[in-house]
């Protein structure tokens, strides 16, 4: 049964939603190890990684992209300290699903980000201007 609070995915599951929360760009910087591993462990030494775009001139492991982001200061680390680890941005980019705005912070709304949820990440400019919209009840 559905409630006001839950969802059903596209698989039938129900998921509850998350509570409204900011993430940042240095949140994902701090999390962008775990992310990895809970992505791509276990690892399979039968299929590495070999990109030109990140320097990698010989394959590299996914376990050894693990190792590197490990060792990383998470706070002192930049976005593109992980993209020169992982080839690529997508990792620690936020992008506003209002805007189109790539920000350093947005407000997450829903569920728990996945591929199937129902999540919407907002900046603050387009969380202002949603905010003074009139609201009337029963509309």
């Amino acid at each position: 049964m559905l409630t006001a609070h839950s969802f059903q995915n596209r698989s039938g599951s129900m998921s509850q939603p998350t509570t409204m929360k900011i993430t940042t760009q240095r949140d994902l910087i701090r999390e962008v190890a775990a992310r990895w591993r809970q992505q791509y462990e276990p690892f399979r030494d039968d299929r590495p990684i070999f990109s030109i775009r990140n320097g990698y001139r010989q394959p590299i492991k996914k376990k050894e992209i693990a190792e590197m982001l490990d060792a990383i200061d998470a706070e002192t680390a930049t976005p593109a300290d992980i993209a020169a680890i992982i080839g690529n941005e997508s990792w620690t980019r936020l992008t506003c699903h209002e805007c189109g705005k790539d920000t350093d912070a947005v407000l997450t709304v829903g569920q728990e980000p996945d591929y199937e949820s129902h999540t919407a990440c907002l900046c603050a400019p387009c969380v202002k201007r949603a905010a003074s919209i009139p609201w009337r009840e029963n509309q």
